[in-house]
């Protein structure tokens, strides 16, 4: 191997590890890139969506006690009947966002609790209108059906667990997307330091290695150029190198058997 061929695999060598290293950056920069993006577009509408649900359900639970403090006043009866029907429909599109998340990422178990909150609601809807009829008609919160009320407010419970639940998830699986940034952020930064860093090494002792190697076999031709020049033809020269010192050595080599040649034929004739 030419002496300008090992050079040039030197300084392309240390320039692939250059690359090596852009490409680790671009490679962990799109880990991150990718995590950040499911972290924002999913997990955080998830929690978005799932603390919209419990506080439009807490408006409505407020609607609904404060239905019960005016019986005798069917203005203010259908204020809170209104703010009621509001809040669930729009815990309905809270929970079909919801649902359409989940079935994206595949959460069968989330996915049907969302299912439930939505026959919840449907039920309580029916509940909630018959309630209201008996109130209406008789004016008085003792004359309705307390197993029935019973039946409404113990599903609300059910719609309120629900809401919990996947915000527990939601705030589960935001850290865990945090753990999994820092995770990467960590360890495409040791790639590229140890990468640098062996790329530095390289780029000391690759050039050390080559001069060194060069140095002892100038050293050596020159010590056996030398000894020809003294006459002193016995020592075999030992270089096997593939490049132009190889060839110097070819050619000493030659130049000291053509001397040998001559010498001998001088003694002959002598």
């Amino acid at each position: 191997m030419k002496l300008r061929t090992k050079y040039l695999i030197s300084f392309f060598s240390s320039t692939l590890i250059t690359l090596v290293i852009v490409g680790l950056s671009i490679f962990g920069f799109y880990r991150l890139d990718k995590t950040t993006n499911y972290l924002v577009t999913v997990n955080s509408r998830v929690m978005e969506y799932s603390n919209l649900y419990e506080k439009e359900l807490a408006k409505s639970r407020r609607a609904e006690k404060e239905f019960f403090i005016f019986p005798d006043n069917l203005t203010k009866q259908i204020k809170y009947i209104n703010a009621w029907k509001n809040s669930m429909d729009t815990i309905n599109d809270y929970l079909k966002e919801l649902n359409d998340l989940f079935i994206h990422e595949q959460r069968g178990n989330l996915s049907n609790k969302v299912i439930q909150a939505e026959n919840i609601v449907a039920k309580n809807r029916l509940e909630w209108d018959r309630v209201v009829t008996k109130f209406q008609e008789t004016r008085s919160y003792d004359t309705v059906d307390k197993a029935e009320y019973g039946k409404f407010k113990e599903q609300t419970h059910t719609l309120e667990d629900i809401g919990k639940e996947i915000s527990a998830y939601a705030l589960s699986e935001v850290e865990k997307g945090r753990l999994e940034i820092n995770r990467i952020q960590k360890q495409t930064d040791i790639w590229i330091k140890l990468i640098a860093i062996a790329a530095v090494l390289w780029g000391f002792i690759a050039p050390i290695i080559f001069a060194r190697q060069m140095t002892s076999t100038i050293i050596y031709l020159s010590k056996i150029a030398n000894d020809i020049s003294k006459g002193d033809m016995e020592q075999e020269i030992e270089v096997n190198r593939k490049d132009e010192l190889g060839d110097m050595a070819q050619s000493i080599k030659r130049l000291q058997t053509s001397m040998r040649v001559i010498f001998k034929k001088i003694s002959f004739y002598k």
